[in-house]
């Protein structure tokens, strides 16, 4: 049987690991790209726990990616899970499925600016502005994920975003 300090140790321990430092505690919560296009708005939130989601929303909202995170020094770093492709996507859509493979699994952003309202982040992809800028905002709900295993709704998806000429993650 533990002793009753030994469980005030580990049970301090454990709170410890799980500490957010002040440049997490102010990165936790959800915002809204500020240079986004004219049919669509990109946003991210960034859970307590070590977690976020990049929703895309316009006529219609769904989740492009999700994943870990956490901050190292003045860098974001992300690793990255995307919804899969449905079976025959690579036949019936042979670039989605190409870029799709390309997209990267683990990124670093460096942070420029953070405040309150404001988040700032030189991008180590190729971006129109060499950063992406994002505002403050209240949380959206959660979307389904971007791709289905049927193919009808994977079809209509197509659709949707045949027009979509970026991907920001």
């Amino acid at each position: 049987m533990l002793r009753p300090a030994a469980l005030i140790v580990i049970a301090i321990c454990t709170a410890a690991c799980h500490r957010l430092s002040p440049t997490e505690k102010l990165l936790i919560g959800s915002w809204s790209e500020r240079h986004h296009s004219i049919d669509s708005i990109d946003y991210i939130t960034f859970e307590s726990d070590h977690t976020f989601w990049v929703m895309v929303s316009g006529a219609e909202s769904w989740l492009e990616c999700w994943g870990s995170w956490h901050v190292e020094g003045q860098d974001i770093v992300r690793d990255l899970n995307f919804p899969e492709l449905p079976q025959g996507a690579e036949t019936l859509f042979p670039d989605l499925a190409a870029s799709h493979a390309k997209r990267p699994r683990h990124i670093r952003e460096s942070i420029v600016e953070l405040s309150r309202t404001t988040l700032k982040l030189k991008v180590p992809f190729k971006s129109d502005y060499g950063f992406m800028e994002y505002d403050r905002t209240d949380r959206p709900q959660k979307p389904p994920p971007l791709y289905s295993s049927d193919a009808n709704a994977f079809n209509h998806a197509m659709e949707r975003t045949a027009d979509r000429c970026t991907l920001h993650f």
